[in-house]
């Protein structure tokens, strides 16, 4: 290995280290839909609010009867399948390479990739948000179902492990509901290169779509819709210009940190589009590879033009979780395919400025949970109120959740409450982010205004009323 490969190898170990630093698992929290859903996969309801995910409720099952109501462990679980997911990224890159470019000797240019992948900070949320794992466990069991079917001509055990993946990948996450196209590359792909036989990847591809219409069923049958207004409000309103602007977002996004407006963002598309062109023609080889791979990224997109991603914040970022390891396939792959060796040198750049944008990240995830933790243990010594009443209750910070949902359920299974009536007469407007060292403040002048009446505490009454820099509780 030459001089500068080994100090661009070597890079990568201090930049995996700070990474993990930014993943701490051991000073997270719980956040917002944690707690609605954690409870009720613990209780073993796998069909929850109209979603079909019974792979990702059980892992929170599993995880609850491992670590109850400690939040470091189900944050420490999601580290775990992070790491899985870049080592099959390896794993996946070095098939790649060797069936499809023929460089046998790619774990130089494998190892990098990875790397990159696991400190990439566009799709910090599934890593830093305990119910954000769903994007994590999907891309898991979608490099599985896609490392098997392209080796499915070698044995039967990769037929049955295709097979086997494509299931668990849609009872994870609707994501992978266009996983059947991007088969569809790889089996025309193998028949322009005159290795297999049109009758047998007929029968793949009929395996895969008679697999996902029984699913459909299946999924219909249980939650009685196949596709709900959550992910495909836009597509069933028909409202095309604004799914156009969501698409344009999540390719940005895919490259670009959120907290820029929405002027530089036209840019930034208008230059990343001509630069992957200019790329694209600078490709002395295997220029049909990686064609096939720009459009996969582009399909990968689309099941969340109707979701969109958050230009404001971290928010949604899940969604950003598989496209954005295509992304990281398609610079193996273009390194790889390069004359000059200096091309290298783009991953310790690109080292460097995720790390930074992850260490900005970070803290608004630390600062949600922080936040969560000291109102769950203030909401534990208040007394047995029926009524509680809310205002200004804060939604995120700077994307990271905190309490846009699950506050009524935060007081019944952290706190021990079971107040009749939780009334949320407000809530903080979203892009104003807290202060913090977050306060704690009991009052017993405290009084607030909700339906033309004001309202003061007593008996059976608790008001809570949040501001910028502290939590109000009524004595």
């Amino acid at each position: 290995m030459s001089a500068q490969k080994k100090i661009i190898y070597i890079s990568a170990i201090p930049a995996i280290l700070l990474a993990f630093y930014c993943y701490n698992p051991f000073v997270l929290f719980f956040q917002a839909d944690d707690f609605i859903h954690i409870p009720l996969s613990a209780a073993g309801k796998f069909l929850q609010q109209n979603s079909f995910r019974p792979i990702c409720d059980l892992s929170i099952m599993i995880d609850y009867n491992i670590w109850g109501k400690t939040a470091w462990g189900y944050h420490l679980s999601n580290l775990l399948l992070h790491i899985i997911a870049c080592i099959l990224l390896f794993i996946f890159l070095k098939l790649l390479f060797k069936k499809y470019t023929g460089i046998v000797n790619s774990n130089f240019i494998c190892w990098l990739s990875t790397v990159l992948f696991f400190l990439y900070a566009m799709h910090s949320e599934p890593v830093l948000w305990i119910l954000g794992r769903s994007a994590i466990l999907a891309t898991i069991f979608s490099l599985l179902f896609l490392y098997c079917y392209i080796r499915r001509n070698d044995a039967f055990l990769f037929i049955v492990g295709f097979i086997f993946f494509w299931v668990l990948s849609l009872l994870t996450y609707e994501s992978t509901w266009l996983l059947p196209l991007f088969t569809l590359l790889i089996s025309i792909s193998t028949i322009r290169q005159n290795k297999t036989v049109l009758k047998r990847e007929f029968s793949y591809l009929g395996v895969t779509i008679i697999i996902f219409i029984i699913y459909l069923f299946i999924r219909d049958h249980y939650i009685h819709e196949v596709t709900g207004n959550y992910e495909s409000g836009l597509l069933l309103k028909g409202d095309y210009t604004l799914l156009i602007r969501q698409y344009a977002l999540l390719f940005i996004r895919s490259f670009v940190p959120a907290f820029i407006n929405n002027k530089i963002l036209i840019g930034l598309f208008v230059a990343l589009t001509l630069i992957i062109v200019l790329l694209f023609f600078l490709l002395q080889k295997n220029k049909k590879v990686i064609a096939i791979l720009f459009l996969c990224w582009l399909i990968s997109l689309v099941p969340y033009i109707s979701l969109g991603v958050d230009t404001n914040g971290t928010e949604s970022e899940r969604f950003l979780y598989f496209p954005t390891l295509i992304v990281v396939i398609l610079i193996a792959l273009i390194a790889g395919n390069s004359k000059s060796k200096k091309v290298y040198w783009l991953y310790p750049f690109l080292f460097i400025i995720h790390l930074a944008i992850l260490f900005t990240v970070k803290e608004n995830y630390r600062i949600a949970g922080a936040v969560n933790k000291q109102i769950a243990e203030a909401l534990q010594i208040t007394g047995s109120q029926k009524i509680v009443y809310a205002v200004d209750v804060p939604q995120a910070q700077n994307g990271a959740f905190i309490l846009r949902q699950g506050l009524p359920q935060m007081m019944h299974w952290l706190s021990g409450k079971e107040p009749d009536t939780v009334i949320i007469c407000s809530q903080r407007y979203e892009l104003l982010p807290l202060q913090y060292p977050y306060k704690i403040i009991y009052s017993d002048t405290l009084g607030i205004a909700y339906n033309n009446k004001f309202i003061k505490p007593g008996k059976d009454t608790l008001l809570l009323k949040f501001t910028d820099a502290a939590l109000f509780i009524s004595k």
